[in-house]
């Protein structure tokens, strides 16, 4: 009987594994991955987003929660996209790598008590403000979720909230 090394598809297979990992981690995103017959390929966040916006603003409801005062953050890069909404407005578009940790951090936070918040990133559709001057807040889309709606303070508001809309 003659034997295999196995070790060297195995290392093989486990380091192009960890380079996977490594790039996902650092934010460089993939446009479509395809191994062994099975594909996955990264939302489009200004489609996603325009599509959240053409829906009738009625179809969208919010509620809102505290969190603590504090200057709206500034975005983490520049926008994935640009989108005009039914209102009239002009929307930045922004992947997870590019919306500001503490932003994420205050929506988990602060998840309204009347839905179950995502157990983790993965969801993460886009999250889009609002474009020009003011303290405009930032709506943040997970997949099965209601998008989230952060702003800080403004219009004698205490601090930031958290808000939803479907």
């Amino acid at each position: 009987m003659e034997s295999t090394d196995v070790t060297t598809p195995f290392l093989s297979i486990f380091l192009t594994g960890m380079a996977l990992v490594v790039f996902g981690i650092n934010g460089i995103g993939f446009a479509k991955i395809t191994a062994a017959g099975f594909s996955a390929e990264a939302l489009d966040a200004t489609a996603a987003a325009t599509n959240y916006y053409k829906a009738p603003s009625e179809d969208r409801p919010q509620t809102e929660v505290k969190v603590e005062e504090k200057e709206s953050p500034d975005p983490a890069d520049v926008p994935t996209g640009y989108l005009e909404a039914e209102d009239g407005g002009k929307y930045a578009v922004f992947r997870l790598n590019e919306v500001p940790s503490s932003v994420i951090a205050d929506a988990l936070t602060s998840w309204p008590k009347d839905d179950i918040k995502p157990e983790d990133l993965s969801g993460f559709e886009f999250a889009t403000r609002k474009t020009g001057k003011g303290n405009h807040p930032w709506t943040l889309k997970f997949k099965g979720k209601k998008a989230v709606i952060v702003s800080y303070g403004g219009f004698a508001k205490a601090g930031p909230t958290v808000s939803h809309t479907e």
